[in-house]
């Protein structure tokens, strides 16, 4: 029984603590109100006109089971290829605000509405030309992916131009980004497309259709102009042996209007994200001298034209570089040849690549587009080169995204002032502790004497104290064998490590005086002068406590067993050691690729660390359970948990970053070191030390 509930407080542990990672985690589930209300219905009526332009109608049936205001419409100012405008929004019979953004607040403030509800909600999408030079395209999501309650049924009529055919159409759904094909029922009357589901949409699943049609079909489409027409674009690359990179943008560019050209980082590394980029410089070459603007976080440039740049043909250039932090295997860089914005569209991109190391392969992607844009694009690898060219107009919200890998090749990281600074301050840290703990203040040492028994006067807690300094849980425990020798109390084991103790007598005069309070507090939980383990396990640790705070009380002042301040001094040593470490971790981890120790940092900091706790939550497991058995498996329980914990971070976090292994090894080993030595820093007294030859 004892040793279940040991091991039920080691679960309680771990449970709370897997329970608060779980709470602090960040929720991965969109929350929904499908218990709050929901639609019966939602209908769309779409007539799509000539100059690609959408008139929506939305008929949408509610159904509230708790007293709402009303509801919110989102709708998405973008598609999976294109931007377009919201215009000519309303709303039959109900108050509503429309943001300019796409959101939609429908209701008043003043009013709840109970149980069924109508809204019809009126809207025109006016989208520009496509860029297909072979067919049109009539893309639109009849429902999106943002509703946050159940749609338990819904409907699409859609009107197309009189002069459009439809060649193909696919209708797709499921939650955000889902390509899937939808099940639902659909059919073709000339112009006249019409859906119908055929089961309820659940809370954030949209549905989507994507029709061909004959090109022609919005002939009436304005032709998008951007602000920025770029006829040429060159992008020379150079890769270093060190994840290094130097990039420069050649621009042959029409500018149509007075505007600013941002431009983003076109490098970005495939593995690591934006936090293993760090642009080092950016510069700009306009025509007329003119510098251009560099964001204080360094991730974005551009520059700015001017109405008297107004229909000219300029030439600029960016000029960056960036230090990567580059993981092993698979190796990738990543270029963003165009950006899904609405400043500029591209005719044709080249890019010329030099790497340290065999390129293995290279694609593009196509950055979300639906259909074919009429562009040529085309990879050639040849060993450590490669040539890459894009043509045909790249329009708006198109992002064009050129991935090259390495394979297994490893880059070199080039050697920091860390990889030198922080093993020699750790080394110099250990060298003092040990200086002052065996040279300049040794212990003299004695000739140890084998004795059976404890010197006159003392029991076996307070040669506990004499022989560590301290008194331990085990010591003051052993003081029930010491009373059972001395014929006060018998001891009854069982087979499965349970005992009951049984009182003979009181303690004579001679046993000190927290002797005489230990026991009289042994039997209080106990009945008729008998007491068991199970009785003893939940109380019998104040005591124990207790028994070791008058123990301490009398090895003060002249019978001091170590010297004042010695232990501090120990504890704070190896906490200095500890604390350089973890700070240096901290302070890398955060740092961006090569400018810190990276991911070297939060392994360090792990180890570390984890050492640190796993020793004190498994001693104090141990003095905690030991005394009353079952002690060695909890604690053993609890700091193997804590290790694995720590290996499984170690395994995690590893894979890279600017402080060598061979110096983060140094850096651990010369903590841990120090934290070894440390505890010789405590001396003991005279007395502690004649005490120990007596």
């Amino acid at each position: 029984m004892a040793k279940r509930n040991v091991f039920k407080r080691t679960a309680a542990v771990l449970i709370a603590a897997v329970l608060l990672f779980i709470t602090l985690a960040p929720s991965a589930f969109a929350e929904s109100y499908e218990d709050e209300y929901r639609f019966t219905n939602w209908a769309v009526e779409v007539t799509a006109n000539s100059d690609r332009s959408y008139d929506v109608t939305e008929t949408i049936d509610a159904w509230f089971d708790l007293p709402s205001h009303g509801i919110t419409r989102d709708i998405p100012l973008y598609g999976a290829a294109e931007e377009f405008t919201i215009e000519n929004v309303t709303v039959d019979g109900d108050n509503f605000d429309y943001d300019g953004f796409g959101n939609i607040r429908i209701g008043d403030a003043d009013t709840e509405i109970t149980g069924a509800h109508r809204y019809v909600i009126h809207y025109t999408l006016s989208h520009y030309a496509d860029n297909e030079p072979d067919a049109d395209y009539f893309y639109f999501n009849i429902i999106g992916t943002g509703v946050d309650t159940v749609i338990e049924n819904w409907s699409a009529r859609i009107t197309l131009p009189a002069a459009a055919s439809v060649e193909e159409y696919k209708v797709t759904g499921g939650s955000y980004g889902s390509n899937d094909d939808f099940d639902c029922e659909s059919s073709l009357n000339g112009s006249v497309l019409t859906l119908e589901s055929k089961t309820a949409l659940a809370p954030y699943e949209g549905v989507t259709v994507n029709a061909k049609l004959n090109e022609g079909a919005f002939g009436d489409a304005v032709v998008w102009q951007p602000p920025i027409r770029i006829n040429d674009l060159k992008v020379d690359v150079i890769i270093n042996e060190y994840g290094e990179a130097t990039v420069t943008e050649t621009y042959a560019a029409t500018i149509n209007e007075a505007c600013y050209f941002d431009k983003y980082s076109c490098l970005d590394n495939y593995q690591g994200g934006d936090e293993s980029i760090k642009p080092m410089y950016v510069f700009e070459i306009h025509p007329d001298g003119r510098e251009g603007f560099v964001s204080e976080d360094r991730n974005s440039n551009g520059i700015s034209f001017e109405e008297g740049d107004v229909g000219k043909t300029l030439s600029f250039k960016f000029v960056y570089a960036y230090k990567t932090n580059i993981k092993t295997p698979p190796q990738y860089f990543q270029f963003i040849l165009s950006e899904n914005d609405k400043e500029a569209s591209y005719e044709n991109i080249s890019v010329n690549i030099v790497a340290p190391f065999e390129i293995e392969e290279g694609f593009i992607d196509l950055g979300g587009a639906m259909a074919n844009s009429g562009e040529d694009s085309t990879v050639n690898i040849s060993g450590k080169r490669a040539t890459v060219s894009v043509s045909g107009t790249l329009t708006e919200a198109t992002e064009r995204v050129l991935k090259i890998g390495f394979g297994d090749a490893a880059f070199v990281r080039r050697a920091s002032a860390a990889d030198t600074v922080l093993p020699v301050i750790l080394g110099i840290v250990l060298f003092l502790v040990v200086l002052f703990a065996f040279v300049f203040f040794p212990e003299r040492k004695i000739a140890p004497m084998v004795r059976f028994e404890p010197p006159a006067g003392m029991d076996p807690a307070e040669m506990g104290m004499l022989i560590d300094g301290k008194v331990s849980n085990d010591d003051v425990v052993s003081l029930i064998y010491y009373w059972a020798s001395h014929g006060h109390l018998k001891i009854s084991m069982s087979e499965d490590d349970d005992f009951t103790l049984y009182k003979l007598s009181v303690l004579d005069p001679l046993h000190k005086a927290y002797e005489h309070k230990m026991f009289k507090t042994l039997w209080e939980t106990g009945e008729n002068d008998v007491v068991t383990k199970e009785q003893l396990e939940d109380t019998f640790y104040t005591a124990v406590g207790e028994t070791i705070t008058d123990i301490d009380k009398l090895f003060s002042g002249q019978y001091r067993i170590q010297r004042e301040g010695s232990g501090i001094i120990a504890f704070l040593a190896m906490l200095f050691a500890v604390g350089i470490c973890v700070m240096a971790s901290l302070f890398a981890t955060s740092k961006y690729s090569f400018w810190g120790v990276g991911d070297v940092g939060v392994m360090m900091l792990v180890i570390v660390t984890g050492i640190w706790l796993s020793s004190l939550f498994g001693r104090i497991a141990w003095q905690r359970w030991k005394p009353l058995g079952g002690g060695t498996k909890a604690s053993l329980v609890i700091a193997a948990v804590l290790s694995a914990l720590t290996a499984f971070l170690f395994i995690r976090s590893f894979g890279g970053g600017s402080l060598s292994v061979s110096a983060a090894v140094l850096s651990v080993v010369f903590t841990i070191a120090a934290c070894v030595a440390a505890p010789f820093l405590k001396k003991r007294t005279d007395y502690g030390m004649a005490a120990l030859e007596a």
